[in-house]
C-alpha cells in the first residue's frame, strides 16, 4: 500500500486505529480565513479541515506587523461611519500609533472579545459546517497531518494592503513544504474590515486546536451512513456504521419480544380465539412456543407465533438474518 495515496500507509479495515488523530495525514482540504477572530499581534485566525484524516482545526499564523479583523459588527460600522481612516502604520507613529487605534476601537464593546480567537469553534462538525459552505478546497504539495503544520514556517498575504471594508476579501496561505498558495476565503457572509498593512507576512503557523469528526460521528446510532452527506473522501461517505447496525438489531429483537408478548397475553384472555380450551391450557401452550422461538434462534421459519403474527409486522422477524 502507497504512502503517497490515501489510505497512506493505514489500514482501511480498521479505520478506529488512524482516523481522526493529528497525525494522520491527508492531502485533500477545506481552508478558511475567520475574520471575525483576532485582534493580536501579527496573527490570523484560520480553519481548516482534512478531507481524508476527517481531522478540524483553528491554526493561527504568527508574523511580524499589527492586524485587526473582526465582522462587520455595529462597533465596526462606528468605525467607519468615524471615516473609515487607514490603519496602516504611518510613516512617522510606528506600532505606537497603530496600538493607540487598535485601543481606542477595543473602547465599542461589541469588539471586546476579539482577543478570544477560535473560540466559536467547538467541534470539528462546526468548523466543517463553516468551511462546507464556500467548498474552497486545496489540495497539499504532500499529505501532511495536523502535527505536522504546527510551528511550520510560511507566509500569508492578504487581497489588499490597506484596511479594506467590503466582503469577498481572501488570503493567500502558504506552509513551507505542506501548500504553498491556498486561497482562503472569509468563513463569515457579513461584510468584515480586514486587516491592516498585511501584504505578505513571513511567520508560523500554530494549532490552537483540534477536534475529529470521526469520533463525533463514527458512533452514530441513527445514520446508517454517517459520513455520506459530507463533502470527505469516498471511503467515509460508504463506510457503514456498526453501532448503527447493532442498534437497529437491538431495537428488531425489543420489537419481536413486544409482539410475542403481546400474543401470549391474549392466548391467556381470549384460549378459543387460538382453539385452547382455556387459560392454563393456554398458559403452558404459550411458554412452550415461547421456548421453541428462542431456542430456534429467533428463526422465522420455526417460529410458531408466526400464524397471529399481523402481516404488517412479519418483516420484523425476516430483517437483518
Amino acid at each position: 500500500m502507497s504512502d503517497s495515496e490515501f489510505p497512506y500507509g493505514n489500514d482501511l479495515n480498521n479505520p478506529d486505529s488512524w482516523v481522526g488523530f493529528a497525525y494522520t495525514k491527508s492531502q485533500s482540504w477545506l481552508i478558511g480565513y475567520d475574520s471575525g477572530a483576532s485582534l493580536i499581534l501579527g496573527a490570523h485566525t484560520f480553519l481548516m479541515f482534512g478531507r481524508e484524516n476527517l481531522c478540524a482545526c483553528v491554526a493561527s499564523f504568527y508574523g511580524a506587523g499589527l492586524t485587526a479583523g473582526y465582522g462587520m459588527s455595529n462597533a465596526a460600522k462606528r468605525v467607519e461611519r468615524s471615516g473609515g481612516q487607514s490603519t496602516r502604520i504611518g510613516q512617522g507613529g510606528g506600532a505606537s500609533e497603530q496600538l493607540k487605534r487598535i485601543e481606542d476601537m477595543k473602547t465599542a464593546k461589541d469588539i471586546s472579545d476579539i482577543p478570544t480567537a477560535g473560540d466559536q469553534y467547538d467541534s470539528a462538525e462546526k468548523i466543517y459546517r463553516f468551511l462546507a459552505a464556500q467548498q474552497n478546497g486545496m489540495s497539499a504539495l504532500k499529505p501532511f497531518s495536523i502535527n505536522d503544520l504546527d510551528y511550520t514556517m510560511g507566509w500569508v498575504s492578504g487581497a489588499s494592503v490597506d484596511a479594506a471594508i467590503g466582503a469577498g476579501t481572501y488570503y493567500l496561505a502558504d506552509a513551507r513544504n505542506l501548500f504553498k498558495g491556498a486561497t482562503a476565503l472569509n468563513v463569515k457572509t457579513e461584510a468584515t474590515l480586514i486587516g491592516a498593512s498585511l501584504g505578505s507576512m513571513i511567520g508560523f503557523w500554530r494549532v490552537k486546536k483540534w477536534y475529529s469528526l470521526w469520533t463525533e460521528l463514527s458512533r452514530s446510532k441513527r445514520e446508517e451512513y454517517p459520513f455520506q452527506a459530507y463533502n470527505v473522501h469516498p471511503f467515509f461517505r460508504e463506510w457503514k456504521s456498526q453501532e448503527y447496525t447493532y442498534q437497529k438489531q437491538l431495537d428488531r429483537i425489543a420489537e419481536q419480544d413486544r409482539i410475542i408478548n403481546s400474543i401470549t397475553k391474549d392466548m391467556q384472555v381470549n384460549p378459543t380465539k387460538y382453539g385452547f380450551p382455556d387459560s392454563d391450557y393456554a398458559l403452558q401452550r404459550s411458554v412452550e412456543m415461547t421456548e421453541k422461538f428462542y431456542s430456534g434462534a429467533r428463526s422465522p421459519d420455526s417460529n410458531p407465533f408466526m400464524p397471529w403474527v399481523p402481516m404488517d409486522k412479519q418483516h420484523i422477524f425476516y430483517e437483518g438474518r
